[in-house]
């Protein structure tokens, strides 16, 4: 058969009956098999196809599905494979024929028998089922990859369930990561550069699941990026995420829990930013997480504005994760006072500790001596850090980091917290 296309090697087989199965030697079936498996640019015209089905149909029934999902059988009659599948469930019934059917189906027209066949199994049978024969979501046409009509039907009513099956694709190596982001952005027709958001769920839910270093690495870099940018164009995700920034927080290690002066920035933020899209605080989320390097992101970063709150926050967080302690502070006294000591009692500790008197208390006293609009705000966060040090340094210490020239009466109450400390110790 060297030599030959399909269609020749069909042409000269003879289908006079349809008990015959015994006469189609193994070698024959084999040939065929392998032809079909393949994604060959051979396409098989609606005899021919249904021929195939024919010969498979006696010869090895429990392989159909796979038969049909083959590019070469795209021109056969759906309702004639249909049938041919009915007769194969009454024999060998498995989650790869019902996702046939319902493929079948939607090529019918019928989506509400593809429904009827999806609701039969599971969700998660289901995707093992796509596991076995990926064809079912994927076709090959001339050399091309594209969804199948099941895949687009899936986007439209089960959009969860096609990211879960899409997953499952990537974690058994039926697709890369990278294939599996073209797939995602073809069941869509937006043009320009624009991330679907149902590539965003995509990755978010890989992360969840992702233990490989350089692939977290490289997922942290998509989402963060994806998310700045969408915070930078003040643009809405196209459709509604799957997951919530709380779901992600408990579901996987690399969302943290956002810090509690995060939390009291946005609290201080007008409405319309406390009511904006959640990619805010996935954003936030993301980096309140240990395991985010967020070096590669700083250049997106610094399109994203800081006359925010919202803005303000996703800087002092990279400010802090990079170890730059002391511009954050610079950066909260000067756009938001209010702040400063809820970050200082959450960041400034341990080897850091030392900043509430070589950095916050300086500052605070020097803000202080001149009357502005934020000096109630700066008053009461001076007296609350000495409240702090009060607690925390030995008298003489304590008194060495007091300025020189301040008003001892101003300090004296702090000093006689601090000595009765020592007192009850």
């Amino acid at each position: 058969m060297s030599g030959l296309s399909m269609a020749e090697v069909l042409k000269r087989v003879d289908l006079t009956s349809e008990n015959e199965a015994h006469k189609y030697g193994k070698g024959f079936i084999f040939y065929l098999q392998h032809v079909l498996y393949e994604d060959t640019n051979e396409e098989l015209s609606e005899d021919m196809a249904a021929k195939v089905l024919q010969i498979f149909y006696l010869a090895e029934p429990n392989q159909m599905p796979h038969i049909i999902c083959s590019p070469c059988t795209q021109n056969v009659c759906p309702k004639m494979a249909l049938e041919y599948l009915e007769k194969v469930e009454m024999v060998v019934p498995s989650v790869v024929v019902t996702l046939c059917k319902a493929s079948l189906a939607l090529k019918m027209g019928d989506q509400d028998r593809c429904q009827k066949e999806l609701d039969s199994y599971a969700e998660m049978i289901q995707v093992c089922g796509f596991i076995v024969e990926p064809r079912l979501l994927r076709q090959q046409s001339k050399g091309q990859t594209s969804p199948t009509k099941l895949a687009v039907h899936l986007r439209e009513t089960r959009p969860g369930f096609l990211v879960a099956s899409i997953l499952a694709l990537h974690e058994n190596s039926k697709m890369e990561l990278e294939e599996a982001d073209s797939y995602i952005k073809m069941l869509f027709t937006k043009d320009g550069d624009g991330v679907p958001q149902l590539l965003v769920d995509f990755w978010e839910a890989l992360l969840v699941t992702c233990f490989q270093e350089d692939v977290v690495q490289e997922l942290h870099f998509k989402l963060a990026s994806q998310y700045i940018r969408r915070l930078c164009r003040k643009e809405l995700p196209d459709t509604k995420p799957l997951k919530t920034t709380e779901d992600l927080i408990n579901s996987c290690i690399h969302y943290g829990l956002i810090f509690p002066w995060v939390s009291f920035m946005m609290s201080l933020a007008p409405p319309s930013e406390q009511n904006s899209c959640e990619d805010l605080s996935k954003l936030q989320s993301l980096l309140c997480s240990p395991h985010i390097d967020i070096t590669p992101i700083l250049s997106f970063l610094e399109t994203l504005p800081d006359e925010t709150i919202s803005g303000l926050s996703i800087h002092i967080l990279c400010n802090t994760r990079l170890g730059q302690y002391e511009t954050a502070i610079d950066r909260l006294l000067e756009r938001c006072p209010e702040a400063v000591i809820p970050y200082a009692q959450h960041e400034l500790k341990d080897e850091h500790q030392a900043l509430w008197w070589k950095k916050l208390l300086p500052e605070l006293c020097r803000r202080t001596r001149y009357a502005g609009d934020n000096y109630p705000v700066l008053l009461s966060s001076l007296k609350e850090t000495l409240s702090v040090l009060s607690m925390e340094l030995e008298l003489r210490d304590f008194l060495n980091v007091l300025p020189e020239d301040g008003n001892a009466a101003f300090f004296l109450p702090h000093l006689l917290q601090c000595s009765r400390r020592r007192q009850v110790i």
